[in-house]
Order: structure tokens, then C-alpha cells, then sequence
């Protein structure tokens, strides 16, 4: 589990990715903390069960790849990076905790988690460090939400 914590217009919220085992096993607390779930999986993987409590769930269905000649290869594309940033934007004023996780939890999850974190909190070091971020789910959310989320929602220094 990786996990970064910013501010958002005065608020604190954290960016946590976890592995499939890790948010599987994850049990709803009796105070659930407000959070918002985005998983990711392989096309042929079953769907993971949540119980964490999560308000609600995004799920992304793209192979752990940075490129492909094989054309049934699914890839990480602007359409799931679309997908994410509406789907951040939509919980964003509501929730202390996006959590994403993927099969690992160390290079899908991290690059998408890195690239909300360099938007939002201005830094994605903590992904860097500690994950393998995934290039290519890098590259193509972190140009996506730096068009899709607006100066209101930018970093404050914390």
C-alpha cells in the first residue's frame, strides 16, 4: 500500500493505492472514513468484491502493458482517463480518501494514482519511490486531468 495525503481546497484527502488481496480483504470500519474505490483489473479477470464501505466504485478494465503490437491487447487509453477524472471530479468535494488498486497494487494503480496526486497536490514522489508506476497510465492521465481539473481544484501548500 501506498498512500499520499494533501490538501484540497483547505480539506485533507489521501490518495491510497492498494493490491487486488489488499482491498479484498479490507473490511468496512464501523466509522467508515468517506472514500471513493477505483479498480482496476484485467479484461479476462473476474470483478473484485469491495466491502470497504466505499460510496462508490469506478471500474477499469486494461492490461498492466506500456505498449503492444498484439492488437487484442488492451491498453490504458483517454477513454478510462476520461472515465477517472470525471469520476474524481464528481466525488472530489465529498470524500477524505480515493483508494486504487490493481492486481499488485505497484504499477496500474501507481501510475494512475501518481498522476492525481501530481495535479492535485502538485507531487507524485511518494509513487515514484515506492511503486513502478506504469508509463503509459502515467502519461495518459496525468495529460488528461491536468485538461480536465480546474484552478479551483489545485494544490494548496501543506
Amino acid at each position: 500500500m501506498i498512500s499520499k495525503v494533501g490538501k484540497i481546497g483547505g480539506k485533507s484527502l489521501s490518495i491510497i493505492t492498494m493490491s487486488r488481496d489488499e482491498i479484498q480483504s479490507m473490511k468496512k470500519p464501523e466509522e467508515p472514513i468517506p472514500h471513493v474505490v477505483i479498480s482496476i483489473c484485467c479484461p479476462c479477470e473476474t470483478l473484485v468484491s469491495i466491502n470497504s464501505g466505499a460510496l462508490d466504485i469506478l471500474r477499469l478494465r486494461f492490461q498492466d502493458l506500456d505498449e503492444t503490437e498484439d492488437p487484442r491487447d488492451v491498453l490504458f487509453s483517454s477513454r478510462e482517463a476520461i472515465a477517472a477524472s470525471a469520476f474524481v471530479k464528481m466525488w472530489l468535494s465529498r470524500v477524505e480518501a480515493i483508494v486504487i488498486h490493481c492486481g499488485a497494487g505497484v504499477s496500474r494503480s501507481v501510475g494512475l494514482a501518481a498522476a492525481l496526486s501530481k495535479v492535485l497536490f502538485g507531487n507524485d514522489d511518494e509513487f515514484f519511490q515506492k511503486g513502478v508506476p506504469n508509463r503509459l497510465v502515467y502519461r495518459i492521465a496525468l495529460e488528461t486531468f491536468m485538461g480536465e481539473f480546474s484552478d479551483a481544484e489545485q494544490p494548496t501548500n501543506s
